[in-house]
């Protein structure tokens, strides 16, 4: 997961040079069985976030995890071009309008992004993005359902 989440992230800083790494957290009240609520819920953001900004591919890496809590919760990252998205404000506001609007609700950590243009950033932004490969939390779900996701971003 790790190995595929970090070459998905430096093929977008190949496509644009600078990046906005935004992380969010997704809660839902009931568990599943499967994953179709967060492929729904991608979808839907990249649609929102395309009619907004004019963006044709997002980068992206998902986890699902359960402990404590009833349902399973998803880890969203996201990385998208720096150029046309200088901060994750806008596009918070449209993942939480989206996935409230499916029936979950939504956490926004304190300090949410990292704008990645320089090499010390992406840095930064590739230690956030490896604490959604930490195994706790993982394996709590049914044989064919996935743990992770990640985009396709092509070269």
């Amino acid at each position: 997961m790790l190995k595929k989440s970090f070459e998905q992230f430096d093929l977008g800083l190949d496509k644009w040079k600078r990046q906005i790494f935004v992380m969010i957290e997704l809660h839902q009240y009931e568990p599943t069985a499967d994953n179709k609520r967060m492929t729904l819920f991608r979808k839907r953001l990249a649609t929102r976030i395309a009619a907004h900004y004019g963006i044709t591919e997002i980068g992206y890496c998902w986890v699902r995890e359960q402990e404590n809590a009833k349902a399973q919760h998803y880890h969203v990252a996201l990385w998208l071009d720096g150029d046309l998205v200088k901060t994750s404000h806008y596009v918070c506001k449209i993942a939480k309008q989206v996935w409230e609007d499916m029936g979950g609700f939504y956490s926004k950590n304190r300090r949410s992004y990292i704008y990645v243009d320089s090499p010390e950033k992406r840095f930064e932004a590739l230690y956030w993005l490896s604490y959604l490969a930490k195994g706790r939390g993982k394996g709590y779900k049914n044989t064919q359902t996935k743990d992770y996701n990640t985009s396709r971003l092509k070269p």
